[in-house]
């Protein structure tokens, strides 16, 4: 929950950013009469820019005041762009998520395709429009950012004691980047079956993730 994203931030001795994600895979996504449904579609916070190190191509990032307000405004990839909009300039103009109207204000820097998935086919939007359509205050994952990386271990198990005084220890589990990608070559031929589990995890390129196991 959001309150777990605070806790992190404030009471980390290591520098920690936090970034909390709540993703649909494979939503609907629609420009007058194009749509995709393969799009994954991901709430979260104005941290992500830093903290994913991924900012906008053009126009902006989402603020604050957008997600505390439950803003419909939505930042689209690169495949956004090119098959909805046939490369013209989206910002300005309005898409379809699940049906709800959202205004494009930015788009996403490309890059490229992760572990065979198109990394480009992603809207993002505030964290709590998004739970406000699924229904649920769920996140996730947290993506945890530490200023300084010979930290990162110390960071880990400074997160780990930090969150078991909030839940019980299977509620959660924390990997480092190092631990994702090492997971993911070894189980890459059984990916398909294990994608919607550990979708999150294709979008971290630095520092720890913490993953909502319940």
């Amino acid at each position: 929950k959001m309150r777990h994203v605070d806790l992190l931030e404030k009471r980390s001795n290591y520098g920690v950013k936090a970034c909390p994600l709540s993703l649909v895979m494979g939503g609907t996504v629609k420009y007058k009469r194009e749509s995709r449904n393969t799009t994954v579609i991901g709430g979260t916070t104005p941290n992500f820019t830093y903290v994913r190190n991924w900012n906008v191509s053009s126009g902006k990032f989402f603020r604050n005041e957008d997600v505390t307000a439950k803003r419909k405004v939505a930042i689209v990839g690169e495949t956004i762009v090119r098959d909805l909009f046939r490369g013209s300039n989206p910002i300005g103009k309005e898409i379809s998520i699940e049906s709800k109207k959202f205004l494009v204000i930015g788009i996403a820097e490309s890059k490229g395709r992760t572990f065979g998935r198109d990394i480009d086919d992603l809207v993002a939007i505030p964290i709590t429009t998004a739970q406000e359509i699924l229904g649920s205050n769920t996140i996730n994952q947290i993506l945890l950012k530490v200023s300084d990386p010979n930290d990162i271990e110390k960071a880990v198990h400074e997160t780990k004691r930090l969150l078991e005084k909030e839940m019980d220890k299977e509620d959660f589990t924390v990997s480092t980047q190092g631990e994702l990608l090492s997971m993911f070559n070894t189980f890459a031929n059984i990916l398909s079956v294990v994608m919607g589990c550990v979708a999150s995890i294709s979008m971290i390129v630095g520092g720890i993730g913490i993953m909502n196991i319940m």
